[in-house]
């Protein structure tokens, strides 16, 4: 009876490809963690309001993510049996079906924004700004369904470090908006150094815009 033993090499390739995956995956989940963090200072209200509909935000992303996960299993094999062509047919597809379904998504958590704040028993005193941070969030579903989907054909492709650079940058670029967006204009004192620093003062409104537009700019 032959022994199963850790095969070491091998492990180490599957590690090689999966950190940058686990890496941006991680990034993803906090862009809203950033924003409850960083509306943590305007009050309890605010912070609940940013993380009433968080599991909302898992449940249509990861509908996203399974259906990216088709296309990554596809356009895999297409690859692994020489087949370039069906990859890139795959490929092809997969940028319309981005647009099909990020566009729906859109219409849908937009529409329903009102609703789902009331479905998921949002407390009344913070059930308008629930909804008005996810309505403003969801705007650029779009561009969150084609970074998810494009992530996946990369990562077919075997090229899983460009869709960790994206989130990389969706998180640099969340936190900076954030600091524009949510507070309002002030002296800021920093390591000795004392200077003025524009803020439009949104609050959670600003919040949930600079996710948005993140999510909007640095596509790969």
């Amino acid at each position: 009876m032959s022994k199963k033993r850790l095969d070491i090499p091998m492990l180490g390739v599957i590690f090689s490809l999966a950190w940058p995956t686990m890496l941006q995956e991680l990034m993803q989940t906090a862009v809203q963690y950033i924003d409850t963090a960083m509306v943590g200072s305007l009050g309890t209200q605010a912070t609940a309001a940013v993380g009433a509909t968080g599991t909302v935000s898992w449940l249509v992303n990861g509908t996203v993510s399974a259906l990216g996960v088709g296309f990554l299993a596809y356009i895999s094999q297409a690859v692994g049996a020489g087949e370039p062509e069906r990859a890139r047919r795959a490929a092809a597809q997969s940028v319309l079906m981005a647009l099909i379904a990020g566009t729906v998504l859109t219409v849908l958590t937009t529409i329903l924004s009102g609703s789902i704040v009331r479905w998921m028993q949002v407390a009344p005193a913070i059930r308008d700004a629930a909804a008005q941070y996810f309505r403003i969030l969801y705007l650029s579903m779009l561009f969150r369904t084609m970074n998810i989907l494009f992530s996946m054909v990369l990562r077919a492709v075997g090229d899983a470090r460009t869709p960790m650079r994206v989130g990389l940058r969706v998180n640099c670029l969340n936190v900076l908006l954030n600091v524009l967006l949510i507070y309002p204009a002030g002296r800021v004192h920093l390591m000795g150094i004392s200077f003025s620093m524009w803020g439009a003062g949104l609050g959670i409104n600003g919040a949930a815009a600079a996710s948005a537009i993140a999510y909007t700019y640095p596509l790969p």
